[in-house]
């Protein structure tokens, strides 16, 4: 292999990791969107409870609880870093805590 041959190798190197850098980022600010959106389903579920809106109600907690499952779903194959990871745990607690909360069956 020549010397420009390696160049390119390296330079092809520094861009697929970065590239790798990108995608795991963006996993993890997807983890932190998802759980969000399923803390604000649980929000507006509880809402609609106390307005007595169960069906409604319960569609909500239902994608409160979708939200939830993607968020663990996914959290094995993203390198969040540790700000990160504090947020994604912080949030996962907040939301299991809320669902269980929530009396809408």
């Amino acid at each position: 292999m020549g010397d420009d041959e390696f160049e390119k190798a390296k330079q092809l190197q520094g861009a697929t990791n970065r590239v790798i850098a990108k995608i795991r980022d963006n996993g993890a600010e997807f983890l932190l969107e998802e759980l969000t959106t399923g803390l604000t389903f649980v929000q507006l579920a509880h809402d609609s409870q106390r307005r007595g809106q169960s069906e409604a109600a319960l569609r909500q907690k239902e994608a409160a609880i979708k939200a939830y499952q993607t968020a663990l779903k996914f959290l094995p194959e993203t390198t969040p870093t540790p700000p990160q990871m504090s947020a994604i745990e912080d949030n996962l607690a907040k939301l299991e805590s809320q669902l269980k909360a929530l009396d809408v069956d």
